[in-house]
């Protein structure tokens, strides 16, 4: 009798062991049937993404048309309406031989008492443009004390959109002239307004200066700083 209780105690103890290593046995298969999911779930979230990614590098970009310098130019209704100006805009490719494409343009006012000109230079890109711009300033704002100049008043024009910009107001016999040259990317505008002294007020002059800023903007997509760019002094010299 003992020895039988005996062994059904042990019995017992046996089966409750065997019953716990199977449940041990049947939570490694799931942690690892769980494991593999996650990683088959990962890595196709990977391969997901990865192709989706290079697809959109090897999605072709769609360019837009290139810029044509002609569309650059100061729009002329900002003169009054009789003023008078080019049937189209001619080439400057001249006087700048080193530009990929130069074109002048110009309008006046009855009896040529006001004239503007404009020349915008397109090239092959910002850093060949800013070398451009330095010669061009070298050039045209060597000054000496034979011409009375001053710097354009910021009271009646700062420019907030050009990556380069210098300005002058020469005073010559019987006449102001207003020089401005800014380079905005790889185009550079030259303009030039030459008018008997005090014939335009500050306010007609601004709105005329703002004009190419707002073209420029407008078309090469460039932010208006909130900060005005600093302008570029002309050279003093000694007169020869």
């Amino acid at each position: 009798m003992i020895l039988s209780q005996r062994d059904e105690g042990e019995g017992r103890d046996t089966g409750s062991g065997g019953g716990a290593e199977l449940r041990a046995v049947r939570r490694r298969r799931s942690c690892l049937v769980y494991g593999l999911l996650l990683l088959a779930t990962t890595i196709l979230a990977c391969s997901i993404y990865w192709w989706g990614y290079c697809g959109i590098l090897r999605k072709p970009t769609v360019r837009q048309p290139p810029i044509r310098a002609d569309e650059l130019f100061l729009d002329p209704r900002v003169f009054s309406e009789n003023w008078q100006g080019n049937s189209a805009p001619r080439s400057a490719k001249e006087d700048y031989p080193t530009a990929e494409e130069a074109r002048e343009f110009a309008v006046w006012s009855p009896r040529d008492v006001v004239i503007a000109d404009q020349i915008i230079l397109h090239y092959r890109d910002s850093q060949e443009a800013s070398g451009a711009f330095a010669e061009i300033h070298r050039a045209k704002f060597r000054l000496d004390n034979t011409v009375r100049w001053e710097s354009l008043d910021t009271q009646i024009y700062e420019n907030r959109v050009a990556d380069e910009f210098a300005a002058v107001v020469l005073h010559l016999p019987g006449s102001d002239v207003y020089l401005l040259v800014a380079r905005y990317d790889e185009f550079i505008s030259i303009f030039n307004l030459s008018m008997p002294p005090a014939y335009m007020d500050d306010r007609e002059i601004a709105t005329i200066l703002e004009a190419i800023d707002a073209r420029m903007s407008e078309h090469l997509h460039k932010a208006i700083r909130e900060v005005p760019l600093p302008t570029v002094t002309p050279i003093p010299t000694r007169p020869n």
